[in-house]
């Protein structure tokens, strides 16, 4: 009687204990899905909204003119702020998963770095044009480090070994 009940006991015991890993395994999964996304999210954004505007600056002009820096006009944040929010991304996935977060650290750096160089080289040029073309990040280099990223988050949630 005694060691039934102490079976029954430790039975319960052992299943919530897995249930509960299993639910922190499940969240982790899905905060490290939803941080990565939103990284991947703005740093697509930033790309294409600089890229947008380097188009409308180019004569002819291949499209419509577009300030990068008009949020409403791009639906997204300024340049500059998706670079900051992308850092705070960055930390979220710190907390969660330190190798994932190497990488997406990295992601950042590289829009943080582009910012930071045409800043340097171009802000009191008067030259729009080069000033934006200096804020995209190389189209190669940035496509890498999104398969990195996207590899990275596949092994962090076991998907991928």
């Amino acid at each position: 009687m005694v060691v039934a009940i102490g079976t029954a006991l430790w039975s319960g015991w052992y299943a919530q204990r897995t249930a509960s890993r299993r639910e922190l395994l499940n969240w982790r999964r899905s905060e490290l899905l939803k941080a990565t996304s939103e990284l991947a999210q703005l740093s697509l954004h930033r790309q294409a909204v600089l890229e947008a505007a380097l188009d409308g600056m180019i004569p002819p002009g291949i499209g419509p003119p577009v300030d990068p820096f008009n949020t409403a006009a791009t639906g997204g944040p300024h340049p500059r702020h998706s670079v900051d929010q992308m850092l705070v991304i960055v930390e979220r996935i710190e907390l969660l998963d330190s190798t994932l977060a190497e990488v997406a650290r990295r992601l950042a750096e590289a829009h943080r770095q582009a910012m930071i160089n045409a800043d340097v080289e171009y802000a009191d040029s008067g030259n729009a044009l080069s000033h934006c073309d200096a804020m995209v990040v190389d189209r190669d280099d940035l496509k890498s480090l999104h398969t990195e990223l996207t590899q990275s988050f596949r092994r962090a949630v076991a998907l991928e070994r």
